[in-house]
């Protein structure tokens, strides 16, 4: 099964903002769980809270909103969709979250 039938994109680029913002701008609103699943395929070492990290400094930089919630069919976690807010889509900020939120004092994990 190729990416494109499980509905995941084949990513243009390997960075995690840019790769992010390439399925916002393709699939309009995702949950953080549907980034980990996509991107998984191409970095197999990436893992749910990694995803989730992500998305927390994203949030944090305005940069994905909030615009939905689906409940859990199971009585787990509710999934939470996000969905780029309007105007940011070329923000330098894509591409490292995390140097853009912490500046010098961010330390890329090795």
């Amino acid at each position: 099964m190729s990416s494109e039938e499980d509905g995941c994109p084949r990513f243009r680029s390997l960075i995690q903002g840019l790769a992010a913002r390439q399925m916002f701008l393709e699939k309009g609103a995702i949950t953080s769980y549907d980034f980990y699943k996509c991107y998984s395929k191409y970095r197999p070492r990436f893992k749910p809270s990694d995803a989730a990290r992500l998305f927390y400094l994203l949030r944090r930089l305005e940069l994905i909103v909030e615009v939905g919630v689906e409940k859990s069919s199971r009585g787990g976690f509710d999934r939470h969709l996000y969905a780029i807010v309007p105007g940011r889509e070329d923000d330098p900020a894509w591409v490292n979250p995390a140097f853009a939120v912490y500046g010098e004092r961010y330390k890329p994990r090795r």
